[in-house]
């Protein structure tokens, strides 16, 4: 009696690891599958990445800037905030590292609030997303950002209201792996 209900024992603990096992092989398929990296702006190769932060993703500086947006000169002088699509009419914006010779290092409150873009592109010099600054972009699909998920979540000032109302997807130029080893971002 002892003998059987210790095989039941084993059994019952085999099988509730093989659950497990199988639980988190799904899981990290599932993820791989949801986070593949970004389509590249304007017919540039798509970003993919090992396990170190380098990219394959085209520089920065190789993809054109979208021309006509709108600025406004920051309190201090020194950088440039975007204050909106000024005479742009790209769905796919791409906002410069520079303009007029100082960092552009804003994107201002209500930048593209209710607009048409479908993409938009920013580096690591922006350090700042006012209120309310994709709010309403229905058609907004990714948000590419090009550096790593740690600058985006650690190093950007943003408001709370950065992206109300619009469902556009985050992406990073320079993906990571996960603890399970999953390229990620």
């Amino acid at each position: 009696m002892r003998k059987r209900t210790l095989i039941i024992i084993i059994a019952s603990v085999l099988v509730a690891a093989a659950l497990t096992a199988l639980i988190i092989v799904l899981i990290q398929n599932k993820n791989a599958q949801m986070l593949t990296p970004a389509p590249a702006p304007q017919g540039q190769a798509t970003t993919e990445g090992e396990s170190t932060n380098e990219s394959t993703a085209p520089s920065f500086d190789s993809v054109e800037k979208s021309e006509g947006l709108a600025y406004q000169l920051s309190d201090d002088g020194e950088s440039y905030i975007v204050v909106g699509l000024g005479n742009c009419n790209e769905k796919e914006v791409v906002i410069p590292e520079k303009y007029n010779n100082k960092p552009v290092s804003t994107i201002g409150d209500g930048a593209f609030e209710g607009s048409q873009i479908e993409m938009i592109t920013f580096s690591a010099n922006i350090t700042k997303i006012g209120e309310r600054a994709f709010a309403g972009c229905a058609k907004l699909e990714v948000i590419l950002f090009y550096g790593d998920k740690a600058t985006f979540n650690e190093d950007i000032e943003k408001a709370s209201s950065w992206r109300d109302n619009c469902e556009g997807i985050v992406r990073f130029s320079k993906p990571t792996k996960n603890d399970y080893g999953v390229v990620v971002g």
